[in-house]
């Protein structure tokens, strides 16, 4: 029985206090994010993720292992631990077994636990085993730009379109009114 997950994803970064910023600011480059639950315990439990993507894409995008890992591994099999929130030499990704909230404190990471410190996860003493359930691959955000892109001129071609129709029938109407003088 899977317990479940929610991911956080932002754009966040610190000038003077952490700030969000759009996801098209992102550098183009592809990347996963792991998602992380019990795989054997209480379904009502819940893993919280906050990834930081600026720094995380910069320093990681591939997650863990230089993402040599798949749904269905589990942290054991792949050697990871979660201490105090962080797996050790990954960069922008944090867990918490309470929901996250942002931060702008300057002095702290941009995301925290809404439970304070003490929720960040640990796997160790989690209880039970926590595996990936799924992989989060995030559009490039060249991708973002060529979606909006298309969006605009279907959303142009449509105007045009009833622009046209409503056109047409002014001139019908004109033209009415011209042919009986």
């Amino acid at each position: 029985m899977y317990g479940k997950s929610q991911v956080c994803l932002g754009n966040i970064q610190r000038h003077s206090a952490w700030q969000f910023y759009p996801l098209e600011d992102l550098p183009d480059v592809a990347w996963r994010v792991p998602d992380i639950a019990s795989i054997n315990g209480d379904q009502n439990i819940t893993v919280y993720t906050a990834v930081n993507l600026d720094l995380y894409i910069s320093a990681n995008p591939l997650g863990f292992l230089e993402g040599a890992w798949q749904p269905g591994d589990t942290l054991g099999s792949l050697g990871i631990d979660i201490v105090d929130g962080t797996v050790a030499g990954l960069q922008g990704i944090q867990w918490s077994v309470s929901p996250f909230v942002f931060d702008p404190d300057e002095s702290g990471p941009g995301w925290v636990p809404s439970g304070g410190a003490g929720d960040y996860l640990n796997s160790a003493s989690f209880g039970y085993e926590l595996g990936i359930l799924a992989e989060h691959t995030i559009p490039e955000p060249g991708s973002y730009h060529l979606v909006s892109c298309g969006l605009i001129a279907i959303l142009l071609a449509r105007h045009v379109k009833r622009w046209r129709a409503h056109s047409k029938g002014k001139r019908l109407v004109l033209d009415i009114g011209n042919s009986g003088v």
